[in-house]
């Protein structure tokens, strides 16, 4: 089949083929991996957000009383983003049980919310549905999108419903009554991740020029900020009231020259690869080319003043968390849209010259380069789930089962050797603390004081020490962990 022909199939497909497809594509990059346990890049952010939903099921499905394992001998209550994905998880576990599947199921349920919707803005707002199926494949074959969206984070929920009240907000051009329903979807966005704030300006820009400066849509926006507001204090009163701070979160503003240009280093590094794959990349800076090109002479106005409007206060976001940004580089999930946004107008432009039957190599250049862009994205994202399966420890899956044959049950407070916060807790499925390898006696004896009654222990620097080792007791080894009574 020829480009041109190729291209004018792609024009005439309905909206809801396009999708159709472009779901198909999405779950069958995932679907392999339904059945794997949690695992991979930031294992101890996954089992935070599983440590919620299994504690709704397991002690209080009260969804403003969220819990986690990581407690010591508090209640474990703690403040929280919106806990909309770990409520739903919570449900399915009330359904059918404990398991690896549905918590997978109810992140691809989101991400696929995010295609859809990904799709219908970009075709909105970039007056083509060519250009919207090109958006919605850009994401789909983007690393950061594509491991996280099969992740119980908050990150990938929050930039589904964005993209629902991006689009509803690009459709209120004819209709205005849909500034409702957009302020409704954004502002559930902003609840459940606090940076789909970034996206205010273009939100005031568009109620603006759609001369929507109205009493009723302005109170509706205020009720909205008011919303979002109300529910960050409550987060921050449940931290305070219950003294848990694992969800705590602030700005870090970097203000030294030389640090700031290290971590915009870091950032630009991980573009490659991390928020866009290879062959995006490619595509983003001729994007910005594009986009300079569209501005001079004034096209594409409503994208262009997206990019604007909501560009300046991504920087300005990532100013603000660059520190974390270096180990947390699912705290710009939310900038999708923007790079995104870019890397299509570089795909249209390079489509465009798939046409040019003049030029051979040029036309050849751009079909390579978008086939090096979709096969990188599949290979990156697959390759993330392969490496993570690879990494599982033997036993991990199963210690909550010996502990429990050993009748030590989950009244009973425990201390795990664990760099993180949670990980062994949860996969324990006990509460308690997790203390590092560097602890001292004293700090474990404190714990007993607490309450602190077992040690599940996975490093041998620690039990074996000659400090430690009269203070436990072994009662059994499973694969790699020893567990201890504490003396």
């Amino acid at each position: 089949m020829k480009v041109h022909s190729t291209k004018q199939w792609l024009v005439q497909l309905s909206a809801g083929r396009i999708i159709l497809i472009l779901l198909l594509c999405h779950v069958a990059l995932h679907v392999g991996f339904i059945t794997m346990p949690p695992s991979g890049a930031h294992l101890w952010r996954q089992t935070e957000g599983l440590s919620i939903a299994r504690n709704y099921a397991q002690e209080d499905m009260n969804f403003f009383l969220p819990r986690i394992h990581s407690r010591g001998n508090l209640t474990g209550i703690a403040g929280l983003e919106f806990p909309l994905m770990n409520y739903l998880t919570a449900l399915s576990f009330k359904l059918v049980g404990y398991n690896d599947i549905t918590p997978r199921l109810v992140a691809l349920l989101f991400s696929s919310i995010a295609v859809i919707f990904c799709f219908l803005f970009f075709a909105e707002i970039m007056e083509r549905k060519s250009s919207g199926a090109l958006a919605a494949l850009l994401l789909i074959v983007s690393p950061i999108f594509g491991y996280y969206s099969f992740l119980l984070l908050p990150d990938v929920p929050a930039l589904a419903v964005l993209f629902l009240g991006l689009f509803l907000l690009e459709k209120t051009q004819t209709n205005p009554k849909f500034i409702y329903s957009a302020f409704i979807a954004l502002t559930l966005a902003a609840l459940i991740k606090i940076s789909s704030l970034i996206y205010l300006p273009y939100v005031c820009f568009r109620l603006w020029k759609n001369k929507q400066i109205r009493m009723v849509p302005i109170l509706a926006a205020t009720l909205a900020l008011l919303t979002v507001g109300a529910w960050y204090y409550y987060a921050r009163y449940l931290s305070h009231a219950y003294g848990n701070y694992e969800f705590v979160l602030s700005a870090k503003p970097v203000f030294t020259v030389a640090e700031t240009l290290r971590l915009l280093w870091v950032i630009f590094v991980e573009l490659f690869g991390t928020y866009l794959n290879y062959g995006s990349v490619v595509l983003f800076f001729i994007g910005i080319f594009i986009a300079r090109r569209l501005a001079r002479v004034r096209q594409l106005g409503n994208a262009m003043a997206f990019l604007l409007c909501a560009g300046l206060p991504c920087l300005a976001f990532m100013w603000a968390m660059l520190p974390m940004l270096e180990d947390h580089d699912y705290y710009l999930t939310v900038a999708q849209p923007l790079f995104i946004m870019l890397a299509t107008l570089g795909a249209d432009f390079v489509v465009g010259k798939m046409n040019d039957t003049s030029r051979f190599l040029l036309r050849t250049g751009a079909c390579l380069l978008l086939l090096v862009t979709v096969f990188s994205g599949v290979s990156d994202i697959t390759g993330r789930f392969m490496r993570g399966s690879k990494r599982i420890p033997p036993g991990r899956a199963s210690l909550e089962a010996c502990l429990d044959a050993l009748h030590l049950g989950r009244e009973q407070l425990f201390v795990v050797t664990d760099a993180s916060p949670i990980i062994n807790l949860f996969f324990a499925n006990r509460n308690g603390w997790a203390i590092k390898v560097a602890a001292s006696s004293a700090e474990l004896l404190q714990l007993k004081e607490q309450g602190a009654r077992y040690l599940i222990s996975d490093a041998r620097a620690f039990d074996e020490r000659t400090d430690i080792r009269p203070y436990l007791q072994p009662i059994a080894e499973h694969y790699g962990y020893k567990i201890f009574a504490i003396k």
